[in-house]
C-alpha cells in the first residue's frame, strides 16, 4: 500500500492526504524489529499500514509488554510537538509497514501547506485526546474520595494507564 492509500485509511476526513504522503517515507519493519528505543530521541510520527506494535516498558522487575498499537493507529506523535526521549520500546509485534512523518517533514509542511498539516494536526490531537480521557477515567478508578489508596493490583492498573497513553490497548 503506498502513502496515499495508507493513510487515506488511517485519517479518511483529511482531503489533502497527497500533500502529506508526500512529506512522508514507508517504513518496512521485520517481526521482533524495534521502531522506538525507551529512553532514545524520538524525531518522528509513524503510522501504522499493517501489522501490529508492542509497546514494552521498563520496570524495576524488567521489560512489560504495555499494550499493543494495530493497523490504523499511529506511535510517536508527541514527538511532533514535544520532542524528547522515548518513555517507552515499540516493536513490530509482525511484519509491519509504517509511515514515517519526521519532525522535521512536518515543519517543512507547516511552512508550504499550513492548511495540510493543521488538519493532520487536528487528527493528532484528537487521538492524544482520546487516549488521555481513557487514561484519566482509569486513572479515576484508582483514586478515592481521600486520594489514592491502595488496591490489590493497582501496579498492574497503572501499567495499563501507560499503555494507553502510549497507544496501546492493555
Amino acid at each position: 500500500m503506498d502513502g496515499i492509500s495508507g493513510l487515506s485509511a488511517i485519517f479518511p476526513r483529511l482531503t489533502s492526504i497527497d500533500r502529506i504522503a508526500a512529506a512522508t517515507e514507508t517504513w518496512d519493519a521485520l517481526a521482533g524489529e524495534s521502531i522506538i528505543l525507551a529512553g532514545t530521541d524520538v524525531d518522528a510520527v509513524f503510522f501504522i499500514i499493517d501489522g501490529e506494535l508492542e509497546v514494552t516498558i521498563d520496570t524495576a522487575d524488567g521489560s512489560r509488554t504495555v499494550g499493543r498499537v494495530p493497523t490504523g493507529g499511529m506511535v510517536g506523535e508527541a514527538s511532533l510537538l514535544a520532542p524528547g526521549p522515548a518513555t517507552a520500546t515499540v516493536s513490530a509485534v509482525t511484519d509491519a509497514t509504517l509511515i514515517r512523518l519526521s519532525r522535521d517533514a512536518f515543519a517543512h509542511l507547516c511552512a508550504s501547506d499550513p492548511a495540510a498539516a493543521s488538519a493532520l494536526l487536528g487528527e493528532i490531537v484528537s487521538t492524544l485526546g482520546a487516549r488521555l480521557d481513557a487514561a484519566n477515567t482509569q486513572l479515576e478508578e484508582l483514586v478515592g474520595p481521600d486520594g489514592l489508596r491502595p488496591i490489590p493490583g493497582a501496579d498492574d492498573r497503572l501499567v495499563g494507564i501507560h499503555a494507553t497513553l502510549q497507544g496501546g490497548a492493555s
